[in-house]
């Protein structure tokens, strides 16, 4: 699923906002939705997306400086400020 809940997005749109990160890692972009909110060009953004046909459909090689794709489980993991991870939701859950 290529987008996720809107529950907490604002509280990380704050928390980013506030801490003004280096480098930002977002697991799992989907259509790059954190990165179109709160990319500031002074920020180096990597996402991690295990669906690869999404990095071409949603284009997200314009979203991020880089992209690798890979389930976060395997990825070897960069030091970084601020790492988010999206959650698409499931039904029953909040």
């Amino acid at each position: 699923m290529p987008w996720s809940s809107p529950a907490g997005k604002q509280y990380v749109v704050d928390y980013v906002n506030a801490v003004e990160p280096d480098i930002v890692v977002d697991v799992g972009p989907g259509i790059g939705t954190y990165s179109s909110l709160l990319r500031k060009s002074n920020q180096y953004w990597i996402g991690v997306e295990v669906w690869g046909p999404y990095v071409q459909k949603y284009k997200l090689h314009t979203l991020y400086d880089k992209v690798i794709v890979s389930d976060v489980v395997y990825w070897d993991a960069v030091s970084c400020d601020v790492c988010i991870s999206g959650f698409s939701g499931i039904p029953g859950l909040s």
